[in-house]
């Protein structure tokens, strides 16, 4: 269970991560309007083809499709929040199941 709970805590530190580049980013002055695809392109292209052949080629084309593209269409601030938000609760879900419960002996009648 500990290591449930360390991988929901590193889940959620991602999750801050993903939201500090997306506060940085605007400050430095980034168009937050425009679409996730276009800002990261201007970042860095050969992380974004390499995300695309990796996604493709390791886990499924399906997944590259239906999920990343539509999320790189959507605008930069959405983007962030999405990504941000996601992995918040799924990083909080995986603490929660991981945390320690207490031991809850039944007792065995009497009065004490």
């Amino acid at each position: 269970m500990t290591v449930i709970r360390a991988i929901g805590r590193i889940i959620m530190v991602l999750g801050f991560a993903v939201l500090v580049i997306g506060l940085y980013s605007w400050l430095l002055g980034t168009d937050v309007v425009r679409p996730a695809g276009f800002v990261i392109a201007e970042w860095n292209r050969p992380v974004l083809n390499a995300a695309q052949a990796g996604t493709e080629r390791m886990l499924h084309p399906v997944l590259w499709q239906d999920v990343v593209v539509p999320l790189l269409l959507r605008p930069w601030w959405e983007a962030i929040t999405i990504v941000f938000l996601t992995l918040l609760v799924l990083g909080g879900v995986l603490a929660w199941l991981g945390r320690a419960r207490p031991n809850r002996r039944r007792r065995r009648g009497g009065f004490g």
